[in-house]
């Protein structure tokens, strides 16, 4: 569950609509994971997630007391045998009852079936298991109540089954918002006519060199080429909607509505004239190298200069050796991912943005609604739909190092500048992606639809 998703679930729940997470995935320990969320004040206590395991399981358990066993840790497995050799592996809750059920293949050790169980001890759903791939070739869904037991060829059959079953349930159309290129085609798969079908796109559609002209993702060329089968494909910019149309046309039903951004408000933090921040994760598309090489243009000419860098990822050991390499270890800091980044931005010079492509960039937002000024690259998409170069922060052209260090050391010179730069930033954000600006385009669109 990204930010975008439950920031707009967090304001479609303000505004009176009922707003579900509908998720496919087996995982036994949502309970914990929603209230975590909920405490950290990033999910609406009001949103409901609706699962399709849970779904099921719930449909068919009995209102009688499940067996406690506080002593079983969760997931914990026995390993036993069928009567006809196979080996038998048992997954069981923390609370102590069984919740899966899996048998072994003697020879490989993979798995070859899976039961799903109730609470209470029901199996609700049995899936066979290719040895070669490992993904289901048929699901057998079973029914407490004694109706007749459905059978399915795969998970995507499985689960457009279900989205229908939820779209019938409604006593008004539902609109079903699909956030992954991964569960588009489940969506695309509804039966015409229950709900209406968006999906958004929050990742650049291309691969590299991640612009007009490059290759495009398969999954991405899939959606655009079945458009007829949603209702509305919605991008965050209005350049990724211009190339989506140069290459397949079909204008009225491409949307551009921004992320959901939570401009909230300005912590009271004294700034740091000469600190730099950076919030990302350690990924090569985010180039963080590249930033710590252009600090080493800024550390030359601005020597109290810092730059703490907020994150976690596999590339942390690179940007490490990379740091000591250049000699800047009293200059760059890797810090840990921060839980309060809009105090952290609000205290900072500046913020970066290094990306080799984005969508929108919720980075630069919340620095900018932070009254923070960024220097960024000019990738696909999004900085420039945020960035006005010279009036709340700068916009470089991609991968010129020298341009982005100068822009640095600019505002570190200049604080009364950058801070004019921020209020700047801090005023755009307001004005124009405030939650209700961005809610009053989703209306408007669901309006049309209707």
């Amino acid at each position: 569950m990204t930010t975008a998703m439950l920031n707009r679930s967090r304001v479609f729940e303000s505004k009176g609509h009922r707003a579900h997470l509908v998720t496919f995935d087996y995982n036994p320990d949502y309970s914990t994971e929603i209230a975590a969320l909920v405490d950290q004040g990033r999910m609406s206590p009001g949103v409901k997630l609706v699962n399709i395991h849970e779904y099921y399981s719930s449909m068919n358990t009995l209102d009688r007391p499940i067996f406690q066993s506080p002593e079983r840790p969760a997931e914990d497995i026995q390993l036993g045998h069928t009567k006809d050799g196979y080996r038998l592996r048992e997954q069981f809750h923390s609370t102590g009852y069984k919740i899966r059920e899996l048998t072994i293949d003697r020879v490989s050790g993979k798995p070859l079936a899976e039961r799903y169980f109730t609470p209470d001890g029901f199996c609700y759903l049995t899936t066979h298991l290719s040895l070669e791939t490992g993904i289901p070739f048929a699901l057998h869904l079973h029914f407490r109540d004694g109706s007749p037991t459905q059978s399915f060829r795969n998970n995507r059959q499985w689960r457009i089954d279900w989205l229908n079953r939820l779209a019938r349930q409604e006593t008004t159309m539902p609109v079903f918002i699909c956030d992954g290129p991964g569960s588009a085609p489940t969506v695309m798969g509804m039966e015409e006519g229950l709900a209406r079908r968006f999906y958004q796109i929050h990742i650049n559609h291309f691969l590299a060199p991640f612009e007009f002209g490059s290759p495009m993702k398969d999954d991405h060329r899939l959606i655009f080429s079945r458009m007829s089968d949603l209702d509305q494909v919605v991008v965050l910019t209005d350049q990724q909607r211009d190339d989506i149309i140069a290459d397949f046309g079909h204008g009225e039903k491409i949307s551009v509505i921004p992320n959901f951004c939570d401009v909230g408000t300005v912590p009271s933090v004294e700034k740091k004239p000469h600190e730099v921040s950076m919030l990302v994760r350690f990924h090569p598309q985010k180039r963080v190298d590249d930033a710590i090489r252009a600090f080493a243009l800024v550390k030359s000419r601005v020597p109290t200069a810092v730059l703490r860098v907020y994150g976690r990822g596999a590339e942390k050991k690179n940007y490490a050796s990379l740091i000591s390499e250049l000699g800047l270890g009293a200059h760059v800091f890797l810090e840990d991912y921060s839980t309060d980044s809009r105090r952290v931005l609000a205290a900072s010079a500046c913020s970066l943005m290094t990306s080799t492509y984005e969508a929108f960039s919720l980075s630069i937002a919340e620095s900018l609604s932070a009254g923070t000024p960024v220097v960024a690259f000019d990738c696909p998409y999004g900085p420039a739909s945020l960035v006005d170069n010279g009036r709340n922060g700068f916009l470089i052209k991609d991968r010129d190092l020298s341009a982005f260090a100068d822009a640095v050391v600019t505002l570190l010179n200049d604080p009364a500048g950058a801070a004019s730069l921020g209020r700047e930033g801090r005023r755009m954000m307001v004005e124009n992606y405030n939650d209700d600006a961005i809610y009053q385009q989703w209306s408007a669109l669901m309006d049309s639809m209707s």
